[in-house]
């Protein structure tokens, strides 16, 4: 049960999260509402912190480095949104 939890709020929230914010982002600062190579990167992260965490549920003995996996996926999306993003948030818009 926590193991599908997890797959759920991790998987279906984070990454609807993720979508949000990234399209957002792109929208509100008038940039081509494209992925970046950076912004599939991200995705990327996420996905392997969500099948990371899963799998510490399924098997628990994998715990010791899925854990610390799934943990530095998330830090990894979200560390790389502000990175990524940050900068287009923090300038002025386009005017046009």
């Amino acid at each position: 049960m926590a193991t599908a939890q997890h797959l759920w709020m991790t998987g279906a929230v984070g990454l609807m999260t993720l979508a949000v914010m990234t399209r957002a982002t792109l929208g509100h600062t008038g940039q081509p509402l494209t992925a970046s190579r950076a912004t599939l990167l991200l995705y990327g992260a996420l996905i392997v912190a969500v099948l990371a965490r899963v799998a510490a549920g399924l098997w628990p003995d994998s715990s010791t480095w899925t854990l610390p996996l799934a943990a530095l996926g998330w830090i990894g999306t979200f560390g790389g949104f502000a990175f990524v993003y940050g900068p287009l948030l923090l300038r002025r818009r386009p005017a046009g």
